[in-house]
């Protein structure tokens, strides 16, 4: 498999995309792209039909971009269906351990925790988070 470049033109959004893709999400997708570039490629079927990153078009789109990576992927309808469902509810099935995030959200400027996805509020302490308040 292999990924190229492809005019946003020649991509479809598929038309029951189950996964819903808020303007701040898309937004915070666009940031992510416009200061880290592009991590995941927009992945296709033979026809050009997204199977995921339909957030990550729609950001493109957005940022005024005529190109995004896209790797095709040879499945059929039936699994191009069921790897579209696979990809949000897969994701979707763990947590995360909060107590992580926030160290990891502490070692980062406030530029750089606005880019997570996370709230920066997950930082700010409590009387009784911090007793010496």
């Amino acid at each position: 498999m292999k990924i190229e470049e492809r005019l946003l033109s020649k991509i479809t959004p598929y038309i029951r995309n189950a996964k819903e893709h808020p303007e701040k999400q898309i937004k915070k997708i666009a940031n992510s792209i416009a200061k880290f570039g592009w991590a995941r490629p927009i992945a296709v079927d033979p026809e050009g039909v997204i199977i995921y990153g339909h957030g990550a078009y729609l950001a493109a789109l957005s940022l005024g971009m005529e190109t995004a990576p896209v790797l095709e992927l040879p499945l059929n309808e039936e699994q191009a269906a069921s790897y579209r469902l696979a990809d949000n509810q897969l994701n979707a099935l763990s947590d995360v351990q909060m107590d992580l995030v926030i160290e990891e959200l502490k070692l980062m400027t406030l530029e750089m925790v606005e880019l997570t996805g996370f709230n920066a509020n997950l930082l700010l302490e409590t009387k009784e988070d911090n007793p010496d308040l």
